[in-house]
């Protein structure tokens, strides 16, 4: 175990849900503990009380990851940072959004006691999903000229519950309240031209705001791996690779955000089941899960036909794979930088959500392909396996990255922000 260095760099993330090994991973903080004492405090016991309790999973027992357990000692853990700062110098990666009054107070904490200490705080605006069509904002973002009206309509057209509803309608309101408050980082990593035009609209001092530009966590992870990729014998021959979500059998950030869940576990996994079974026939390759971290499904899952299921190899798996298949998922990053072609499904219980048929055809536009109903018996796969070589570089300069960089973000954090000399090697 390394010893740490008082006066070495201290690298801080605040999580305000349940920080895991595989956000751990995610964050390639690995890849910051050369350099930094490497800090993370998880405060979803204070932040997200309700959702930490319905997820399926537990907060890393690595000796970096802290749990804080009340406010008291997230305001002691922000005043002993306050006074390591005198020494050494701070970078915090601060995660928390500003969709509750808890979190508001928290970021108020960070901001006030901690920026004018000549401590980088950063935020990241890389989601790894497109935001827009034809450079006007898709359903799931809502233009800025837009008439009160409109907005309402749409707020009240995607919302599936009075709970989504009374949770968007406390959330915009802080994220009006915000623009007024100086609550801005010093530094915001982006990736793609539509997180940049999301980022350059949150506030209004942006010049106060440095843009960095980076990648998305997927493509940054891709940029890593690649090379090492070339050698691996994972997944031998043809295979078709499911991008798993954790519903509907396990909770996810949807319960947070109030959303019901249109579709239910007896009918959709015998209805995936099928669509895995008939895929196989048709294109003689083998179908393999790219498990959820928010999932805990056996190596061997019933409920998938008794299908493998893996858990923190998806860019391997999608670089050997013949295509993906997904509903929705930030890791379709992989398939558009391994060129793979993607199967967008939805289920006739996944029609009556509109919001989430919203977002598969932002995505479906973008890449230039035509999503399927799994329950339709009259599939033709072999239309859905090409690519648009333009579509996908095309989303690549969307949400994926704003550099030509082959520096991963954990690079451009340490070289570009936080002034350190790493290694090339």
């Amino acid at each position: 175990m390394k010893k740490k260095d008082r006066l070495q760099p201290i690298f801080i993330v605040i999580y305000p849900y349940i920080f895991s090994d595989f956000v751990y991973s995610l964050l390639e903080l690995g890849d910051f503990e050369p350099y930094c004492n490497v800090e993370v405090w998880d405060i979803s016991l204070i932040v997200t009380p309700k959702l930490s309790k319905k997820l399926s999973m537990s907060t890393s027992d690595n000796k970096d990851v802290f749990l804080l357990t009340s406010f008291a000692d997230f305001v002691r853990h922000v005043l002993k940072l306050k006074n390591q700062s005198r020494e050494t110098k701070v970078c915090i990666l601060n995660e928390i959004p500003n969709s509750s009054f808890i979190e508001l107070v928290c970021n108020m904490i960070i901001t006030l006691l901690l920026k004018k200490n000549d401590i980088v705080i950063l935020d990241l605006y890389n989601g790894g999903i497109p935001l827009f069509i034809n450079d006007t904002i898709s359903g799931n973002a809502i233009h800025h000229r837009s008439s009160l009206v409109a907005r309402v309509v749409k707020l009240l057209m995607k919302t599936s519950s009075f709970k989504e509803v009374r949770i968007k309608v406390v959330a915009n309101f802080i994220h009006l309240l915000r623009r007024f408050l100086p609550l801005n980082p010093s530094h915001r990593l982006v990736a793609g031209e539509d997180w940049l035009a999301r980022a350059q609209r949150v506030d209004f001092a942006q010049n106060t705001v440095k843009m960095v530009s980076g990648h998305s966590h997927d493509y940054s992870n891709y940029l890593r791996q690649k090379t090492k990729l070339k050698d691996s014998e994972f997944l031998p021959g043809k295979t078709a690779v499911l991008l798993d979500g954790p519903d509907p059998m396990f909770a996810s950030d949807l319960f947070g955000l109030g959303r019901k869940i249109h579709f239910t576990s007896d009918i959709w996994y015998p209805a995936l089941t099928k669509l895995f079974d008939k895929i196989e026939l048709e294109t003689e390759v083998k179908t393999e899960i790219a498990g959820h971290y928010k999932a805990k499904h056996p190596a061997i899952a019933s409920c998938f036909g008794n299908r493998r299921v893996y858990y923190g190899r998806t860019c391997e798996m999608v670089s050997k794979s013949a295509f993906v298949i997904t509903i929705k998922s930030t890791a379709i990053s992989y398939a558009v930088a391994f060129r793979k072609p993607v199967i967008l499904i939805y289920s006739d219980q996944l029609k009556h959500d509109l919001q989430l048929m919203s977002d598969i055809k932002l995505v479906a536009t973008t890449l230039g392909i035509n999503p399927i109903n799994i329950d339709d018996p009259n599939i033709d796969f072999s239309s859905l396996l090409k690519i648009d070589e333009d579509k996908y570089l095309k989303y690549e300069q969307k949400c994926l990255t704003s550099t030509n960089s082959l520096r991963s973000n954990a690079l451009i954090i340490m070289e570009d922000i936080m002034n350190i000399q790493c290694d090339p090697s």
